[in-house]
């Protein structure tokens, strides 16, 4: 998924994390709500993570720390959420 998708309701589901090889996810522009699935921190090919302009919300998962060194562009602006983007 290397588009940025407009329209998709609901949560981010907890399996996203089985998708191991993806390099891109862009889910910014929707209307999401709950908390990001500390799943994603499985996505070990991960470069780009933008899932701002969402109604996220909760703390930011620990296993995004996981990413770290991979990840190169993370964007959860506009979303409300709390906490620390972790470091590994």
């Amino acid at each position: 998924m290397s588009k940025q998708i407009i329209g998709l309701t609901g949560s981010i589901p907890e399996d996203l994390g089985r998708f191991q090889s993806l390099k891109v996810l862009n889910l910014a522009g929707n209307k999401l709500a709950g908390t990001v699935p500390p799943a994603i921190g499985n996505m070990a090919l991960l470069k780009v993570l933008d899932l701002s302009w969402n109604s996220l919300s909760g703390a930011i998962p620990l296993e995004l720390g996981l990413l770290e060194g991979v990840l190169k562009h993370l964007d959860l602006s506009n979303n409300a959420l709390s906490g620390v983007i972790p470091s590994e």
